[in-house]
């Protein structure tokens, strides 16, 4: 079976190099890869692409949403991740900043995630009072509208993170946004609630923005310390683990929940063992905006360029074009 997989991954590569697509097939062939061979055939292809695509020059001194980022910052910000798995930013999105993100979620309908697939396909404005689904998740099109939004997207600094940890020039793979409600009393899998780890490309870093305080009871991002560098064979499927299975491997010193009040601000590398945990007393909304080394894997939403940016935003952009080449011109 192996050999399979490895005969779908080496047909999707070089559908990849001609078309810039992967095929649904050779996606889940080189997921399952990713356990079989204990990320190595992850750290083979990242190791080909750093030598073949180049670095940006950033200034000595960026300043973006987490403050002043120079050389000296960013290596200890780098080497802690690496060393974790995640990162968590004395710096916060202003209060203010996400109060009006917040009123815009209110105002725009979202997407009800839930088991059930018709339901899943609802368009509908959150209530948190009378919630339908345990997880409300935004159309990036409707996102590419809101200012505030555009403002984290293309901030200076998450590119700068982005391109030391992958280790090239990073491709901005999505901007989410979602609420995670107070629907029921048990984890939802569509809801990401229960222990996983992500394998969206060959390598990528995630930064989450909590747009609501967030405590150990209202959904916090919990995470295994450590466990993006080493899996032991049992949590290398390709499915969602009970908290059973996963304490079973590590300590419950390594369980790490994100909590902070909105702004809060971390940095994770999702390859790493993690889940939502379930809300039981406030609903959580997050902004999510994701940096890969290559668009080989799963889907990439390909909008148009449509938003409208300001002066500075748009020197962003036109600076660091290559990492949004995603969007459509």
């Amino acid at each position: 079976m192996k050999y399979l997989y490895f005969s779908f991954y080496f047909i999707g590569l070089l559908q990849y190099r001609l078309f810039n697509s992967t095929n649904k097939y050779s996606y889940l062939a080189f997921r399952r890869l990713y356990g079989l061979t204990k990320g190595g055939i992850n750290e083979r292809y990242s190791r080909r692409i750093s030598k073949r695509k180049g670095k940006y020059n950033f200034p000595p001194v960026t300043t973006g949403i987490t403050g002043e980022l120079d050389n000296q910052r960013l290596e200890d910000i780098i080497s802690k991740i690496k060393d974790q798995g995640y990162f968590i930013f004395q710096e916060k999105l202003p209060g203010s900043i996400c109060d009006e993100i917040r009123k815009y979620s209110l105002e725009t309908p979202a997407k009800a995630i839930d088991k059930n697939a018709s339901q899943s396909l609802s368009l509908v404005q959150y209530e948190a009072s009378d919630p339908i689904a345990p997880m409300y998740k935004y159309n990036e099109g409707d996102l590419l509208k809101n200012d505030r939004l555009l403002e984290i997207l293309f901030d200076v600094n998450f590119i700068r993170l982005a391109q030391s940890y992958l280790d090239c020039k990073p491709l901005n793979n999505s901007l989410l946004m979602w609420w995670s409600s107070l629907y029921k009393k048990s984890a939802s899998s569509k809801a990401a609630q229960l222990y996983h780890f992500d394998m969206d490309h060959p390598k990528f870093i995630k930064f989450f923005v909590y747009l609501t305080d967030v405590d150990h009871d209202s959904g916090p991002h919990s995470f295994i310390k450590g466990s993006h560098k080493d899996k032991p064979k049992t949590l290398t499927g390709d499915r969602r683990f009970s908290d059973e299975e996963v304490l079973k491997h590590y300590d419950p010193s390594q369980v790490v929940e994100i909590c902070g009040t909105k702004g809060t601000i971390a940095a994770v590398d999702t390859s790493g063992i993690h889940k939502g945990k379930l809300p039981v007393n406030r609903d959580r909304l997050i902004v999510q905006i994701e940096f890969t080394n290559s668009f080989f894997g799963q889907k990439t939403n390909r909008p148009k360029a449509s938003f409208s940016l300001n002066n500075e935003l748009q020197k962003v952009y036109d600076s660091y074009k290559e990492v949004y080449s995603r969007f459509q011109t």
